[in-house]
């Protein structure tokens, strides 16, 4: 809200709301890329937290976003899917949003049949 005085006791009162682009920024690095996983053991992606606030971060792979076990620390995401199976193979990205900015790792993930 801004107010201002004209000098002649009126006063003007008015709301209005400052959005600023969002940046591309470096928040995030794939720890190892590609991963591969042995079919029916624990396919585990990892980003490397950079500096800067994270305020939103998500996993998606190939297209479907994962609510497996996340592990969020300070300085790294870690996604983990127990007993994965070959359909992960592709890829994960981890995308996040800070103040202002914006980035995303695409992680590719290599299966193997369990032999």
């Amino acid at each position: 809200v801004s107010t201002q005085s004209t000098g002649d006791d009126k006063v003007s009162q008015g709301v209005f709301e400052v959005t600023f682009p969002i940046v591309e920024e470096d928040l995030i690095e794939a720890k190892e890329s590609p991963v591969e996983v042995i079919e029916g053991q624990d396919l585990v992606v990892e980003v490397t937290k950079l500096g800067g606030t994270i305020t939103a971060l998500k996993w998606v792979c190939n297209g479907q976003e994962m609510d497996s076990k996340i592990v969020n620390k300070k300085s790294l995401s870690r996604l983990i899917v127990e007993g994965a199976s070959a359909d992960l193979a592709g890829s994960c990205t981890c995308s996040v949003t800070g103040v202002g900015s914006q980035d995303s790792e695409t992680i590719e993930v290599i299966a193997r049949e369990n032999t």
